[in-house]
């Protein structure tokens, strides 16, 4: 097997625009010279799916901060605790 394509990386417009002449097919230079105007009227006929959504991340925001201030609230606490009772 031969490594014609590592040799030379580049197109073979000769033999692509051949292949395209005997099987009666067209040969683009550009993949978006393809699509024709039938095409993108085919391509009109289907409904789009995606769909684009906005989360809404203020409530998570404030319930993470909340959360914040209470395990911080309660580190001081135990750190307190510990210094009263001499653990610490």
């Amino acid at each position: 097997m031969s490594d014609l394509e590592s040799e030379n990386p580049s197109r073979n417009e000769p033999l692509l625009k051949e292949i395209a002449q005997k099987t009666d097919g067209e040969y683009f230079d550009s993949p978006y010279l393809a699509v024709s105007e039938a095409d993108a009227a085919f391509f009109d006929r289907f409904p789009v799916r995606s769909q684009q959504s906005v989360l809404d991340t203020t409530a998570d925001e404030r319930t993470m901060r909340v959360f914040l201030y209470v395990l911080c609230t309660l580190l001081c606490v135990e750190w307190t605790l510990r210094r009263l009772m001499r653990l610490a």
